[in-house]
């Protein structure tokens, strides 16, 4: 089975721990999940937070895929109620 590989990116530190997903929708879907819930790092600092796709990880062949470099899928800002 392909994975595609995840990770959080703090603008203040560096990237967060990696996360395994079917796709980038469902990666978003508990990014965004993650982002609005309220009174969280993530969701008070909203504009310190990304989300990147690092690459695919193929369970059959133990090989991974990097995405060089990391693809930027969102912003935790994207979600913020205006």
């Amino acid at each position: 089975m392909i994975y595609k590989l995840y990770a959080m990116r703090d603008e203040k530190s560096t990237f967060m721990q990696i996360m395994m997903e079917y796709s980038d929708g469902t990666a978003m879907r508990n990014f965004q999940q993650a982002v609005t819930k309220p009174n969280t790092v993530y969701s008070d600092f909203a504009n310190d937070f990304a989300l990147y796709c690092l690459g695919v990880y193929d369970t059959e062949t133990g090989i991974i895929s990097p995405e060089n470099p990391p693809v930027l899928l969102c912003r935790a800002s994207d979600f913020k109620e205006v």
